[in-house]
């Protein structure tokens, strides 16, 4: 029974996801290669921003500009990243970070996972005009998004996140999807009277919706752009007190790529920006927001023989035998 219930699951997913493998052959092609291999340089960062009117208290963490490797097989990728302590900038105090990422790119759909943990940020105080350190402050998201993607016979995904295809032809699709995250935020620092002692415990939930364009220049070159928006559900637990309310509020998503899709060799830039809205503290706005700005350079290439354990991925695993 177990065995039916868990094909009957990867059946429904994969054909909900991936359906047909056919596509316009005219607007999406194939990399000849299997497997891709990235360089990059990128500066990446979860930070946390109150707003009132005219006046913004952004809180940062102290993460310098880190060189990264990736690799990419099939519908999925994997990337490690390393900053260098010599190029932070001391006056913004210390920070300790985990932040590992995982993204699913398949022909219909795309799933990221977060996990992030952050210990201690920095607030430039403009007035003073000098850099105020919070060593104890500490913000951990956990959590992902899921986004199908329609028109996918036409608009790729994958070619727009760098990843599996090339979009040979300009093209546009609808995204619809939904995420969930957990966030937590202690030691909130007492900088403002409107943000003391507001630690607090978030479940975050929600649909969202958007739209996703693939612009290709001279056949090779490549501008995407994409918009996400959504309302979620919000139950959030203030950790001084420990009084709970549950309320409404917004999220957005949103992606640039410029790149050249060769068939050996690749780069550019991508940059994108994703934050969580929560209810006012007294009468500050607050987001939490992640932040990325990635250059980059691919070569893609092929084995004489696949190693079994990149013969598979997130989806074949739920049910090697469906393929």
């Amino acid at each position: 029974m177990r065995n039916k219930v868990r094909f009957f699951l990867g059946s429904s997913l994969l054909y909900c996801t991936c359906g047909l493998a056919q596509v316009d052959s005219l607007y999406i092609e194939k990399y000849a290669h299997t497997y891709g291999a990235t360089l990059s340089l990128n500066q990446d960062f979860l930070s946390l921003k109150y707003e009132q009117e005219k006046e913004e208290l952004v809180f940062e963490p102290n993460r310098p500009v880190k060189i990264g490797v990736a690799f990419a097989w099939k519908n999925s990728s994997l990337s490690y990243s390393h900053g260098f302590s010599g190029m932070s900038d001391k006056e913004k105090g210390k920070s300790s970070t985990v932040d590992f990422q995982y993204h699913l790119i398949g022909k219909k759909f795309m799933v990221d996972f977060y996990f992030q943990q952050y210990k201690g940020f920095y607030h430039f105080n403009e007035e003073m005009d000098m850099y105020q350190s919070y060593s104890d402050l500490r913000i951990n998201l956990y959590g992902g998004r899921y986004t199908y993607v329609f028109n996918s016979d036409r608009f790729s995904i994958g070619a727009a996140q760098n990843k599996n295809s090339r979009q040979r032809k300009s093209a546009g699709a609808l995204l619809i999807g939904g995420s969930a995250f957990l966030s937590i935020i202690k030691n909130t620092p007492e900088l403002a009277e409107g943000v003391r002692e507001h630690d607090s415990r978030r479940y975050i939930f929600g649909p969202t919706i958007g739209y996703g364009y693939n612009l290709v220049i001279r056949k090779k070159f490549l501008a995407s752009l994409s918009v996400n928006v959504g309302l979620n559900g919000i139950f959030d637990e203030n950790l001084s007190n420990k009084h709970t309310a549950f309320y409404v509020n917004g999220q957005i998503r949103s992606d640039i790529n410029l790149s050249y899709q060769g068939d050996e060799w690749g780069g550019g830039m991508k940059s994108s920006l994703s934050g969580l809205y929560f209810n006012k503290v007294e009468d500050y706005s607050s987001q939490l927001l992640n932040t990325s700005l990635v250059f980059f350079v691919t070569k893609r290439f092929s084995l004489k023989k696949d190693p079994k354990i990149l013969q598979y991925d997130l989806i074949d695993l739920l049910d090697p035998s469906i393929y």
